[in-house]
């Protein structure tokens, strides 16, 4: 008997031919009690596993396994597994099943953004499944979902003399790195952008100097992240004065 991550492997001998029952646990949905010939198991094994991250998903795809084995595929199953950021168990994904074999592609949706995933992909021909092949981080498989932060809410200005200090709520970052940037405007004119404020503050904020005593302002905040950039609703006006 042998583990392999999630499955059992068993190998029974009959009649002098050895064949593998693999039992899978609960949590991996790729297969349940598959059988075959032992020594065909590994011939079925995918190859060049790549993940593309999305918004709260992943896009699949990887190359068949090594002819004449390859021909004789006529289904792929698609998981992903990552770790539960809040209980750190490791959960495995609804499959999904492939049956058009030629574009060996597919999307899992429902992921966390900002979590990592690898993938297990299993090929199926008429008399048997391969076995299971998990990606990891040396083939580039391994992706973090992301999408867009949110906008910063609750901005506010404080005036100073020739200055203004805005503060904002932290917002989320959508699974990705986010920087500030604070737009100043006057009489709805843009003035100008204070740029590249890093996201490393409970309560970040930004001084803005170099304004002019007795005028009118308002400010904005620009979360951007590798996926885009989302704008705050306008301050309240503040007028700096000496």
């Amino acid at each position: 008997m042998a583990t392999f991550g999630t499955a059992v492997v068993v190998v029974v001998a009959f009649a002098g031919q050895a064949f593998a029952l693999q039992v899978v646990s609960p949590v991996d949905h790729t297969s349940s009690y598959r059988s075959g010939l032992l020594k065909h198991t590994s011939h079925f094994l995918v190859r060049n596993i790549v993940g593309q991250a999305g918004d709260r998903s992943a896009t699949v795809s990887w190359d068949p396994p090594l002819e004449p084995y390859g021909s004789q595929v006529v289904a792929y199953s698609v998981v992903a597994n990552y770790k539960d950021p809040m209980t750190g168990k490791r959960i495995t994904t609804e499959p999904v099943t492939v049956t058009d074999v030629s574009k060996r592609t597919a999307t899992i949706t429902g992921l966390i953004n900002g979590v990592w995933n690898d993938f297990t992909i299993t090929a199926r021909s008429n008399t048997e499944w391969s076995a299971i092949n998990t990606n990891n981080v040396k083939n580039g498989g391994m992706v973090k979902p992301s999408g867009l932060p949110c906008a910063a809410t609750v901005v506010n200005a404080v005036p100073g003399n020739k200055k203004v200090t805005v503060k904002w709520n932290r917002p989320c970052n959508g699974g990705a790195t986010v920087r500030f940037s604070v737009s100043t405007s006057s009489s709805g004119q843009p003035l100008r952008v204070s740029a590249n404020i890093a996201d490393n503050h409970a309560f970040p904020a930004a001084t803005v100097t170099g304004l002019t005593n007795g005028v009118a302002y308002t400010f904005s905040v620009t979360s951007t992240n590798v996926n885009g950039s989302v704008t705050s609703v306008t301050s309240n006006v503040v007028t700096p004065r000496s």
